[in-house]
């Protein structure tokens, strides 16, 4: 008699998530021809639903998670399918595997609110920062940014003004996912915003400094608005280096003041860390401060950062190497609990095992806008091959690389 599949893999879920915290559901798998299947998984606090591949081969299966599409969410949920695949990676099947099928069929939906799609507007403007490791920054300094004129503002809202009416009758499909040097300091962001709302559109993201937050009121008129959550820069631990890696002076202030009025008004937060060379000392105790003070309903991720083009030429004094922030996170390890954390950026085949199995691995693009990554020697024949975008030659300009595949690494202990 033939296994049901939906049945072996909730039973399988069930096993590998035992235990966990708010964890996602097995709600439905879809074949691969002749390879396996498509897996889809409802996330317990929202409609959002991540999606992994189990890949059948001659000694079991393999695990592999579908990027996320980009939006304020992505990191969260490139977090949550890697959660899934190391969960499985740990986990034995009992009894023997499905035949994988010789054609494909209609997925079965779960009986839940729909995904939505993320649809990212980017507003015109600038920004009142100055970050060292952003490329917007470096043109600022350089004095490259041009004043926005009048005619351009006209054309961008007439493209933005069509792109909101356009999918205005699914509104309730769609996750509008503000964004730009910073859209809430943008000209056309109240606008937009009143237009977006009054055409239906509910549950909707900013990423921003967050200059604006500190506004007596500001937090609650997007909370008015149906904003529901933001993603945020902590830039470093004390005001000092906040302020410097941050670009502004009071930037620290701004930021509590705005982490707590967004709390207020009820948005939910999510928070991004820079590796740099001014921020790697100090990584362990402020991101170890962060999980302490957000509470572990705050999706937190460490970013690795790489140079745009324009900014090569300061990677060897603003960036670090593999090896150093590979000491912040042995400290950070043994500070937070597993799987709190997401790294970003890092190559797997880099990190002690102990390390790369604590954090959540992903490769999201959101700090990455400007750089390309190129395969080397040995990604061929990586374990990670499937969700690691590979290597950013800058790195390899700048610093000493020493990479080893993980399915060619001999067994370590934790």
């Amino acid at each position: 008699m033939p296994i049901d599949v939906d049945a072996f893999f909730a039973d399988l879920t069930a096993r590998a998530l035992a235990g966990a915290k708010a964890a996602p559901s097995f709600a439905g798998s879809m074949p691969m021809v002749g390879r396996g299947w498509r897996l889809t998984f409802q996330l317990a606090d929202s409609a959002e639903t991540v999606e992994v591949n189990a890949v059948r081969h001659e000694t079991g299966l393999a695990y592999a998670y579908i990027p996320a599409p980009p939006g304020a969410r992505a990191r969260h949920l490139d977090r949550v399918g890697h959660l899934l695949c190391r969960a499985f990676e740990r986990t034995e099947p009992e009894g023997p595997l499905p035949e994988t099928s010789a054609r494909a069929v209609a997925a079965r939906q779960p009986e839940t609110e729909p995904t939505r799609e993320s649809m990212g507007i980017y507003l015109p403007g600038h920004c009142d920062r100055g970050c060292v490791f952003c490329s917007v920054s470096a043109q600022r300094i350089k004095g490259a940014l041009p004043v926005i004129r009048p005619a351009a503002l006209t054309e961008a809202w007439s493209a933005i003004e069509g792109q909101l009416r356009e999918h205005a009758h699914r509104a309730d499909e769609v996750a509008v996912e503000w964004s730009g040097k910073d859209c809430l300091a943008s000209p056309l962001f109240d606008d937009a915003l009143a237009l977006a709302y009054a055409l239906g559109y509910r549950r909707m993201g900013v990423q921003s400094p967050g200059s604006r937050l500190a506004v007596d009121g500001f937090a609650q008129q997007l909370a008015e608005h149906d904003v529901d959550h933001a993603s945020l820069t902590a830039h470093g631990a004390d005001p000092t280096t906040f302020d410097s890696v941050g670009g502004k002076e009071g930037a620290h202030g701004i930021f509590w003041t705005g982490v707590e009025r967004l709390r207020a008004a009820g948005i939910r937060i999510s928070l991004e860390v820079p590796c740099v060379e001014a921020t790697v000392d100090g990584l362990a105790d402020h991101v170890a401060t962060l999980v302490e003070r957000m509470g572990e309903r705050t999706p937190l991720t460490i970013f690795f950062w790489y140079p745009s083009d324009d900014m090569e030429h300061t990677y060897g004094e603003r960036g670090v190497g593999f090896p150093r922030a590979l000491r912040a996170l042995e400290k950070l390890r043994r500070r937070v609990p597993e799987r709190r954390v997401a790294v970003n950026g890092v190559p797997e085949c880099v990190a002690p095992i102990a390390v790369r199995e604590h954090f959540f691995w992903s490769y999201g693009r959101q700090h990455m806008t400007f750089v390309d990554f190129e395969r080397v020697d040995g990604c061929a024949r990586c374990a990670a091959r499937e969700r690691c975008p590979g290597i950013v030659p800058s790195y390899r300009r700048t610093f000493e690389l020493d990479l080893q595949p993980l399915s060619a690494r001999p067994a370590e202990s934790p």
